[in-house]
């Protein structure tokens, strides 16, 4: 049986991770804002890797527990998939909503370049 300090552990891990990823998208919004287009993809890039390492934890559990060992019930790993799977959510929507934005961005340019 998988002990609660290794559950625990994997859990603040897969937090931590998770609002790494969190405040990289905040940075991304912002350099967005700014049109900053290359930094802001590069923020959306670290994200990624934070939300893979995140998940590489829950994987371990899921793992540990698919392979027939006990996993004891956790409020802690529950919300650490919890907030691991919203913060995914917020990524997958960013990545639409800074295609939309772009795609506007580009239209704005050559219309202001057409009225010139």
């Amino acid at each position: 049986m998988m002990d609660k300090d290794a559950i625990v552990q994997v859990s603040m891990n897969m937090i931590l991770y998770a609002g790494d990823a969190r405040t990289a998208l905040m940075e991304a919004y912002d350099l967005l804002e700014n049109e900053e287009f290359e930094q802001a993809e590069e923020k959306m890039a670290i994200a990624s890797k934070l939300l893979n390492q995140a998940h590489g934890y829950q994987t371990e559990i899921v793992q540990s527990e698919a392979a027939g060992e006990e996993i004891q019930y956790s409020p802690l790993f529950s919300h650490a998939q919890d907030t691991m799977m919203t913060i995914q959510a917020q990524y997958i929507l960013s990545k639409k909503i800074f295609r939309l934005f772009k795609k506007n961005f580009d239209r704005s340019k050559v219309h202001e370049e057409n009225n010139r």
